[in-house]
């Protein structure tokens, strides 16, 4: 029995797992966002709220990085986890590149915007 064929059969399943970790991811993401000013002031004090701006830049990453992660599976059953390990490769390599880049000019926020961009392309 091949692999690649149960994962076809089996496709409804793995599309109703990807909408409830879409979803779940949605609704941590969104209550972070949300509360996440006050708890950075709670812990830390008002010192630290750049680092707010620096979490709504990787929430927004966070959640389109939540489908590469919820479809990788569907490559190791397929027989194909190499696709895995070239998808973060790529990302390493956009943002090591992007690091270099934006932290010089922009500190913890060309930090997270260069993370955040390279969980985008882990999507595309």
């Amino acid at each position: 029995m091949n692999a690649g064929t149960d994962v076809k059969k089996d496709a409804p399943g793995y599309e109703k797992k990807l909408r409830l970790v879409m979803a779940a991811g949605f609704i941590f993401i969104a209550a972070l966002a949300f509360s996440g000013k006050w708890i950075i002031i709670y812990f830390y004090g008002s010192n630290y709220i750049v680092s707010y701006y620096c979490l709504l830049a990787l929430l927004s990453g966070t959640f389109a990085f939540c489908i590469p992660k919820a479809v990788s599976s569907i490559f190791i059953i397929e027989g194909s986890p190499q696709v895995n390990t070239l998808i973060a490769f790529g990302v390493l390599v956009i943002n090591t590149a992007l690091n270099f880049l934006l932290i010089p000019a922009y500190g913890i926020l060309g930090a997270s915007a260069a993370t955040t961009v390279s969980y985008i392309a882990a999507f595309a």
